[in-house]
């Protein structure tokens, strides 16, 4: 049997008010010992059907294209800003993380021009071979100018650093900067400096080698998820560069190019503290009852907020 096929093949999935878990309705019902944690088809179709129907009462047809054409509709009806006026979207990903991260948010943009890169910091290469925040910083910026047209960017976690570093200057093409759940240093900040004396972890299983193997990641990525989808996400994670954690922001965007910050408020990767000093360097906060991957967790709100950001370019 072709695990993958069916997996994402065609099949239901029923929510349930009480956070329960899903009840499944398909001829292809496989059950939860058939799914391959090896393959990240498999472990992204679980985490994104799970949750899509964990967190409110839905029946969800899946397809492995994508989500049905229905929903597709419903999507594009509500995101009413036209798509002539709307700028691309580039989403930035975190610590760790690859940009297939984004997959279960982009199928609630299908009214927008969305775009994602995979920051050299965290890159499937050997752990002496990973970029630094600079590095980062350039992949971010040549992403954005070889788009044309003006952007919006959302950046989560420690993407909100490079981001910062990497778009100064680039006001009259970058409307706007989404911080989700993220880092939004000033000049002469690091994220070492950013949590200085505050309650923070480190992961280092190869600290030796230039990078960090994330500890504990369930418990602090994908805390609101349930044990398995936490344990799926928690497996396709990378190492991390460890520079791209201790190197100074030399230029901060957010100075010149408007910017919303995202708390959420069960988040137990940036320290409250720390998040909330730097949300008060946005001109707009938004706040949501998930852990530190909304994304996944709550990827409707996210999209909400991506929407109102798209409202304030276009009014």
């Amino acid at each position: 049997m072709n695990m993958a096929n069916a997996f994402c093949g065609s099949w239901w999935l029923q929510g349930t008010h009480d956070g329960g878990s899903p009840k499944w309705r398909s001829v292809q019902d496989p059950p939860r010992h058939e799914i391959n944690n090896n393959d990240e088809n498999d472990r992204s179709c679980y985490v994104m059907h799970h949750y899509l129907s964990k967190k409110r009462p839905i029946v969800l047809t899946w397809f492995a294209g994508g989500v049905d054409d229905h929903l597709s509709r419903t999507r594009k009806r509500r995101n009413d800003v036209s798509s002539s006026a709307k700028p691309a979207l580039v989403l930035v990903h975190g610590a760790w993380h690859k940009e297939s991260m984004w997959n279960l948010l982009k199928t609630y943009l299908h009214n927008y021009d969305v775009h994602t890169l995979q920051n050299p910091s965290s890159a499937v290469v050997p752990p002496s071979e990973l970029g630094d925040l600079y590095a980062d910083a350039r992949t971010i910026r040549q992403k954005v100018e070889s788009i044309d047209g003006p952007v919006v960017v959302v950046a989560h976690s420690y993407g909100g650093a490079p981001t910062t570093e990497g778009l100064a200057g680039m006001e009259d093409k970058v409307k706007r900067i989404l911080y989700l759940n993220a880092f939004m240093p000033d000049v002469g900040e690091s994220l070492v400096k950013a949590n200085a004396g505050l309650d923070w972890w480190w992961g280092t299983d190869i600290i030796d080698q230039g990078a960090y193997e994330m500890l504990h990641a369930e418990r602090i990525f994908y805390s609101d998820f349930d044990p398995m989808a936490a344990e799926m996400a928690a497996a396709d994670l990378s190492p991390h560069s460890v520079k791209s954690f201790e190197q100074e922001i030399t230029q901060a965007a957010w100075h010149t190019i408007p910017s919303s910050y995202v708390i959420g408020e069960q988040d137990h990767a940036v320290p409250k503290e720390a998040r909330e000093f730097m949300a008060t360097r946005a001109e707009h906060v938004y706040r949501v009852d998930s852990g530190h991957s909304p994304f996944i967790s709550q990827p409707d709100r996210v999209a909400r907020f991506i929407h109102e950001e798209y409202l304030k370019v276009t009014s």
